[in-house]
């Protein structure tokens, strides 16, 4: 559920923001760490994350920062941009005319390995009976795999897949 910032209410008697939910239906109420009572929100979203569910709020982050014109005349400084895709994670490229494209292909195959892991273990499900010993045991490793495989929980395959990119991406080639 994604709501955008003319529809997010945030009550700060309360403590809590106010979402939408459309129609006759009411309101859902959310409880908000003190620090985002006054804060500008542009964006929340209600998400599913393995075994829980979580709000993810998007923040005015004020004043756009200057570019640094003056370092650059001086070539103690570079400004980089990034496109951020969906085949390949992100395009980089400087004002030194460096560029860098990283793929997004060994984690393609972290979702997939995720994916196969999953419909082995239902395939296998759907052949117990419910409650049975098998049954408890699948379940219980088909949770074990989801937990280890969530994108957010520490140890992921999909947080190993992603530090090599963030690494090579400040490495020091970008800085010569």
């Amino acid at each position: 559920m994604i709501c955008k910032d003319q529809a997010i209410q945030v009550l700060p008697a309360t403590g809590q923001v106010r979402l939408p939910c459309g129609g006759q239906r009411a309101p859902l109420l959310l409880p908000v760490p003190a620090e985002l009572h006054h804060a500008d929100l542009r964006r929340a979203e209600l998400t599913w994350r393995a075994d829980h569910y979580e709000l993810c709020v998007t923040l005015a982050s004020g004043p756009p920062l200057p570019l640094p014109a003056l370092g650059m005349a001086h070539g103690e400084g570079e400004v980089a941009g990034v496109d951020l895709g969906e085949v390949h994670i992100a395009a980089l490229t400087t004002t030194r005319r460096h560029a860098l494209v990283l793929s997004g292909r060994r984690l393609r195959a972290c979702k997939q390995g995720r994916n196969r892991t999953h419909s082995l273990l239902q395939a296998k499900l759907s052949r117990c009976q419910r409650g049975s010993r098998r049954w408890r045991r699948l379940t219980t490793c088909k949770a074990q795999a989801r937990r280890r495989q969530a994108p957010n929980s520490i140890g992921s395959n999909a947080k190993s897949c992603t530090k090599p990119h963030a690494r090579r991406s400040i490495s020091a080639r970008w800085r010569a």
